[in-house]
């Protein structure tokens, strides 16, 4: 996962969190049911899992390009410590 990618899955999983979240409350208060509240919330969670965690094609778009090694670095073969 790049940055980009670690930035949208952030924001990805904070949108999924607060829309079920509002959404979890109302329904829950026009029930008058706390339990049917968590049980959608708790599915809320589970949704931003699914869609944040796992590292999904679209996370790396941006790679990093690295620098390639320099096998003639004069400190090439120091051990620390």
């Amino acid at each position: 996962m790049d940055f980009a990618g670690q930035r949208l899955s952030e924001l990805m999983y904070q949108i999924t969190i607060l829309l079920f979240a509002v959404l979890s409350f109302a329904v829950g208060y026009a029930t008058s049911s706390f339990r049917t509240m968590m049980l959608l919330y708790a599915a809320g969670v589970v949704v931003a899992f699914v869609i944040a965690v796992p590292d999904w094609p679209y996370f790396n778009l941006h790679p990093q390009h690295w620098l390639a090694v320099d096998a003639s670095h004069p400190n090439w073969d120091v051990k620390v410590g």
